[in-house]
């Protein structure tokens, strides 16, 4: 299933990611202005705990986020390109993905339609391992602080997350298994969640 209009999946509480992560999601913008989040794991508990956020942010970029240490410190990673240097069109799908290591912020991979694109650590360095928290909520199209924010305003699909970081040639098998199916037929045909708006 997938998510639809501005609206989101709340897995509640669900696994912390300790080591290695990876984020991957069929997604078809409806704006290029607002910040959307593709998947978050994140709370606020005296200070904002995050395990990690995949999204775009208010400078159209694709962007990772986490905090470590007890006081939250932030580290985040944006791409170079904006969305709409990279080729995404509003209304039209794309496969972005996301690979890291913590701990290790040189093992940071982004792959848009299976092509990795550049980018760098903004706040940090990613040389740290994530909060993990209990209460932390797992969230699909959109972040919970102290109550859900940054929704998606657009069309999100295939949202995978694991607990290992894929290689480039399997980010790019999964996009070329998938994408006739996106791609070809302008519209994916599997049951979407609409939650609304």
């Amino acid at each position: 299933a997938g998510v639809a209009g501005s609206g989101s999946i709340d897995a509640k509480h669900g696994t912390n990611i300790t080591d290695f992560i990876t984020i991957s999601s069929w997604l078809k913008t409806n704006d290029i202005v607002t910040t959307k989040v593709i998947a978050s794991r994140r709370n606020f508990d005296s200070v904002d705990r995050i395990n990690y956020i995949f999204d775009i942010n208010t400078a159209s970029k694709f962007e990772f986020v986490f905090t470590s240490g007890q006081t939250g410190i932030y580290h985040i990673w944006a791409s170079t390109s904006t969305i709409s240097q990279l080729g995404i069109n509003n209304n039209y799908w794309h496969h972005a993905t996301i690979s890291y290591t913590y701990g290790t912020g040189s093992s940071i991979r982004l792959y848009v339609d299976g092509i990795n694109i550049a980018g760098s650590w903004t706040n940090g360095d990613g040389n740290a391992l994530p909060q993990l928290n209990s209460t932390l909520r797992t969230t699909v199209g959109s972040s919970y602080y102290t109550t859900y924010e940054s929704y998606f305003n657009g069309t999100l699909d295939e949202v995978s997350i694991w607990n290992r970081s894929l290689s480039a040639t399997e980010v790019l098998n999964i996009y070329n298994r998938q994408k006739d199916a996106f791609i070809q037929q302008g519209e994916y045909q599997s049951e979407i969640f609409d939650a609304g708006s």
